[in-house]
Order: C-alpha cells, then structure tokens, then sequence
C-alpha cells in the first residue's frame, strides 16, 4: 500500500512538473509565433537594423491584425531588417487574406534593393484580385528596378488594369523607365482619352516620349483636343523636336480654328523646331487668317504679328516664306513693321524681297524699318545699289 501511495506521489509530482513546463513553453510559443508586437516595441526594433531578425514571427504576425496601423509599422521594421526578412515574408505574398497579401508586398517595398530577388513573385501580385494589392505592386516593382523583361511586361500591362488607381500607379511607373516600348502604345492611347485630367496628360506625354510609333495616335489626339487643353499637348510635343513634323496639318488646323494661341510658346517652339516646314505652316495660317473668303478670317492684325515673329526667328529656314511676306508687306500697311523685321532676320536669304523693300526705304511711316532690314539683307542690298 505504502508503495502504491509513493508511486501515486511520483507520478503526480511529474504531471505537476510537465503541467507547469507545458504551460510556460505554451506562453514561449504563443509569443513568439502569435502574439505581435506592439508599435512601441516595434521602432525599438527599428534601430536594431538586421539584429532584430529573430522577431520577424512576430512582427508578421502583425499583418494578421486588423489594425493598418499595426501591419504599416510592422512592415516598415521588416524593412530595416533588411535581406534576412525578404524570404519570410515572400512566403506571405500568397496569404489568403488581402490585408496580409498587401502589407507583404508593402514590406518589400520598404527593404528596398535586397528584396529584387522577389521581383517575379511580386509580378504574380499584379493578377492580385485585390486593386489594392495590385496598385501597391506596382509601385513596388518600380521601387526595386529589377531589369527584367516579364517585370517590365507586367507594369505595362497594368496601364490596361480596369481599376483607375492601378491604371494611374502604372502611369507613374513607366513614366520613370525612359521610353516606353512599342507594347505600350494601345495602352496609353486609351489612357490619353481618360475622364480623369492628370491620367490625360501623362498618358500624352508617354506618348510623345515613344516618338515615331505613337505620331497617329497623337494626330488623334490633337484633333479631337478640347481648345483648353491644347497648351497642354504642345507642351507634350515640344521635346520631339523636328520630329513633330507630322503633326503640322493637325497644328495648322488647331492655329486656324482656335484665335487664342498666341501666347502659346510651347507651339513656337515645335514650329521653330521644324525649320522650313515649320515656317510654310505659318505662311498658310496667315493666308487663311487674313483670306476674306475664308471661314477663320481675322480682320485684326494680333495673330499674324506674332507669327511674322515666328518667321523671323526661324531666320535663313525661313526664305520659302518670302512670297508671302512681300504680299503682306504690298498689302498690309498695319503690319509693315512686322514684316520687316521678318525679312531682315531671314537675311540674304530673304533676296527676293529687296525690290519691295527698297520700295519703302523713303516711306515716311517706315523708312528707318526698311533701311535696317535692307541693311540685315547687307549682301543683297549693296548688289541692288550698284
């Protein structure tokens, strides 16, 4: 009997001892591996750079919490932690729970460069069912520059993403890869048509940046432009330089249609940019807007002031214009002045033009003008006064 009593007391001293190690090691578990951690606790960890590693349990388990505050501050001290943390929570990026899904790909972000080697799970994340994971992705993708073709592929296809936000992040993204490729171009061509103003205007300048391949789409897009937002595509085509050429019919129309360009220098500076052909488009303006018979006709001067201007400045490129130039100068009195200075900053090219010039040397309104310009043509000039 007195044995049985000993083993009973054995036995129950044992249960007791593993009752209270069981529980401890439980409380060990539970947090280390399902309590997270709090914000306090976490910017402690923050300045413990890759040191803090072994608490990357409990800092995913943040994501779990539906607390934003909790997972964004979580995230951010996975992203001090740096590369040890990347594995972790790559293994995340296919939770079910978006908020988690989301605060995986946000954590990446916040590594940085050490996390590229997840690029191409996080291209996976671009098909997320969640917009919200799909735009952060995107912003991710960009953050890391990974040069990789399927990468590339991907923000490129969210400019196509029916979600407005994704759509918008992917603007942002290929807007910061240079050129945008060939592929691109459905994409941005229906962006350039957006509700949304800003979604416009940087679609249309992706536009301009791909050049010869985007010129049909942008001829579109300048003929069915509202009048206030002309400003905005010249600007867009600016930096295309004497590549803009195509687009000198749909410039000509906008300039005979619409009387308020004239403090648009954005349009100059592509007419400029396109020398001759630049200068010829001019000259068919001011014959439109100064025909009687023609439907935009301009009984002021103002228009055909500022773009004599133009002609001048594109100087010697200029001298196809000169036709023109001598009939506005014969017909035009008001605008005398103007026109010579025109000639006198064409030059020697401007040749053709002397007679009509010399013609008024003595005019007492305009005299000095054609001398100086007859000087500025000096070449021609002193052969005609021999």
């Amino acid at each position: 009997m007195k044995r049985f009593v000993v083993v009973l007391l054995i036995v129950a001293l044992v249960l007791t001892f593993a009752g209270v190690g069981g529980f401890v090691a439980v409380l060990l578990v539970r947090k280390h591996f399902f309590f997270p951690i709090s914000i306090d606790e976490m910017l402690r960890l923050q300045e413990k750079g890759e040191d803090a590693a072994p608490e990357t349990p409990r800092l995913l388990a943040c994501f779990d919490r539906d607390n934003e505050a909790l997972r964004l501050n979580a995230a951010m001290t996975l992203g001090t932690i740096g590369p040890k943390a990347v594995d972790p929570v790559r293994e995340r990026l296919s939770d079910p729970n978006p908020r988690v899904r989301f605060a995986a790909v946000e954590a990446l972000g916040f590594i940085g460069q050490p996390a590229a080697g997840a690029a191409h799970d996080l291209v996976a994340r671009l098909q997320d069912e969640d917009p919200n994971v799909r735009r952060k992705t995107v912003y991710v993708l960009a953050r890391l520059e990974t040069k990789s073709p399927a990468v590339a592929e991907g923000i490129i296809n969210a400019l196509a993403d029916k979600n407005a936000d994704v759509a918008e992040q992917a603007l942002e993204a290929v807007k910061n890869m240079g050129a945008p490729p060939k592929e691109a171009l459905p994409a941005l061509t229906k962006l350039a048509g957006h509700d949304k103003q800003q979604m416009r205007v940087e679609a249309i300048k992706l536009l301009g940046k791909m050049g010869e391949p985007a010129m049909p789409a942008l001829r579109k897009i300048l003929v069915d432009a509202p009048a206030d937002e002309s400003g905005m595509l010249f600007l867009t085509i600016v930096p295309l330089g004497a590549k803009a050429q195509p687009l000198l019919p749909e410039l000509q129309a906008i300039m005979s249609k619409n009387k308020w360009w004239d403090g648009e220098d954005e349009l100059f500076m592509i007419l400029k940019s396109c020398g001759a052909d630049g200068a010829a488009t001019i000259a068919n303006v001011i014959k439109t807007v100064h025909d009687p018979m023609s439907p935009h006709f301009d009984v002021g001067d103002d228009r055909a002031r500022t773009l004599l201007k133009v002609i001048g400045e594109i100087g010697p490129q200029a001298k196809g214009t000169t036709p023109l130039v001598i009939e506005v100068l014969t017909d035009r009195p008001s605008l005398r002045i103007a026109t010579l200075d025109a000639l006198g900053d064409i030059g020697p090219s401007a040749k053709n033009a002397v007679p009509a010039v010399e013609a008024l040397a003595n005019d007492v309104n305009v005299g000095l003008q054609a001398r100086v310009a007859l000087k500025r043509m000096s070449v021609v000039a002193k052969q005609a006064g021999d």
